[in-house]
């Protein structure tokens, strides 16, 4: 599908349509203007506008800016001078094809209604959802949502429980291998996170935790008995070398003290037989290391690949351990939320999805749908999979539906988004747009940049090589008269661009 340059007054108010927004781009000015052109020329009150953005600082200056336009549309639909162009060829354009009267009307509606202006996080908008319609989504009344702070208490408690009953009580050889380096209650606190985020642990060897008594005695002998096994070929090994110096210990000093660099690093730990080992282990690539301890380092062969099996094994073991922390802890977590009536921020979103799209609810679709004649995605390239498919199901075919985004700026795949989720909607919507001229930014900074993302024709900026679906980097545009930057969108309005 081709894509066309954006224009905030041209623009059809109908099907799905994906708009490019390139940063500084006047995004959040160009939602406000078609949130107007939909009052107007659409007859859709504001409070059937839905409008999803990221974070909540966005939602505040979202909102903040539609009542600002709307309340400007007002004055100008009253004959009032107002220091916006577009916002005056709107009310004109709407005062030829509807009357004044009516025109002045459906603005000071949407001024009354201002307060119930939708526009919220992609959280606020499942829990606003599986609220209202309660008995649709199959919810428990009376269900309350935890905070963050909550949420993090439950989930240390359940670590610290699961530390308690599976950690501590294993084998002193095992811990001894296993803490710090392979396991820690930050570490497994951290895979926690990442579990009820939706990541997924790489699995080096797969076991069924509910069948698989992993942290048995028995099984923690046979991994001890491996770590022995590995542990004695590097004793005998240091014990080897260690042997090999004292029995040539004139030779190798006056060796040492013949050559700069070793003098340096050898000498004052000469006699220390151990230190001496470990320093000549660490420096087993430098070449006057191999011409001096050439017979110690054959003795010290054998470490290597026992210290790498090690490694092995310890990583499949704690890999395991994962394994069952997530499974017990998740287990645990979700048990306890539910016997509280509680839900997290991403339980509503799964919520949401469950009776959207795994087992549709089709009263509840047909009563969003009704409810929301347009729908604004915004920073849709951090939308992740679930969110996307809320969204497509709901008001695909059915509203005025924009999603506004810029994959360049999709940085959130450890929150989930998915680029994959804008590639995919770049398919199915009806139209494409661009966003590139840039009214932020002095014309150098802008060129500056153009040459730094795209310094020669075939380059490829994002390393997507040959893909199907891959991010293009278009040059970003500098508007007229820009010296400077910070020029604003639409003859210098009176709000800075975002």
């Amino acid at each position: 599908m081709s894509t066309i340059p954006f224009e905030s007054l041209s623009v059809p108010l109908h099907k799905s349509n994906l708009i490019e927004a390139s940063a500084g781009t006047g995004k959040t000015y160009s939602i406000a203007i078609l949130t107007l052109r939909l009052l107007l020329e659409k007859n859709i009150p504001i409070q059937e506008i839905l409008m999803v953005t990221f974070t909540k600082p966005a939602v505040a200056e979202l909102e903040t800016r539609i009542r600002l336009f709307v309340r400007l549309a007002h004055l100008a639909s009253m004959g009032k001078s107002i220091n916006d162009s577009t916002i005056v060829k709107i009310v004109e354009a709407s005062i030829i094809n509807i009357g004044e009267t009516d025109t002045e009307k459906r603005l000071k509606i949407a001024i009354l209604f201002l307060d119930e202006t939708s526009v919220l996080t992609i959280h606020s908008f499942c829990q606003r959802t599986i609220t209202e319609y309660a008995f649709e989504t199959n919810q428990v009344f009376g269900a309350e949502a935890m905070d963050e702070t909550e949420l993090n208490d439950l989930k240390a408690d359940r670590v610290n429980r699961f530390w308690r009953k599976h950690i501590v009580v294993l084998e002193k050889a095992l811990i001894k291998h296993l803490i710090p380096k392979c396991l820690s209650h930050d570490l497994l606190l951290e895979f926690i996170d990442n579990a009820m985020a939706g990541k997924k642990l790489l699995e080096l060897e797969h076991f069924d935790p509910s069948k698989n008594n992993l942290l048995s005695l028995k099984s923690q002998r046979i991994i001890s008995d491996e770590l022995k096994i590995r542990e004695d070929i590097i004793s005998v090994a240091r014990k080897a070398a260690i042997d090999c110096v004292e029995r040539n210990r004139a030779g190798l000093l006056v060796a040492v003290q013949a050559n700069t660099n070793a003098k340096k690093k050898f000498l004052p730990i000469f006699y220390d037989h151990e230190k001496l080992i470990d320093e000549i282990l660490r420096s087993s690539d430098k070449d006057y290391v191999q011409k001096i301890f050439l017979e110690q380092l054959i003795l010290l062969e054998p470490i290597g690949p026992a210290q790498e099996e090690i490694v092995q094994i310890l990583n499949l073991f704690s890999n395991k351990i994962y394994q069952l922390a997530i499974n017990e802890i998740c287990y645990e977590i979700q048990r306890s939320k539910e016997a509280k009536s509680l839900y997290a921020f991403d339980d509503m979103i799964d919520k949401l999805h469950m009776a959207v799209v795994d087992k549709p609810n089709m009263q509840l679709i047909a009563a969003l749908r009704q409810k929301y004649k347009a729908v604004f995605i915004d920073e849709f390239q951090d939308t992740d999979k679930k969110q996307y498919e809320i969204f497509n199901t709901l008001f695909e075919g059915y509203s005025n539906l924009f999603y506004i985004g810029d994959p360049k700026q999709s940085i959130y795949g450890w929150r989930k988004a998915d680029i994959h989720t804008y590639f995919n909607a770049g398919k199915i919507v009806a139209n494409k747009y661009s966003m590139d001229v840039n009214y932020r930014s002095s014309d150098a900074y802008i060129k500056a940049q153009n040459e730094f993302f795209k310094p020669a024709v075939d380059f490829d900026t994002f390393h997507y090589l040959d893909a199907a679906d891959a991010i293009q980097y278009i040059h970003v545009q500098a508007p007229k008269d820009n010296e400077s930057g910070n020029l604003q969108y639409e003859n210098k309005q009176v709000m800075p661009i975002t």
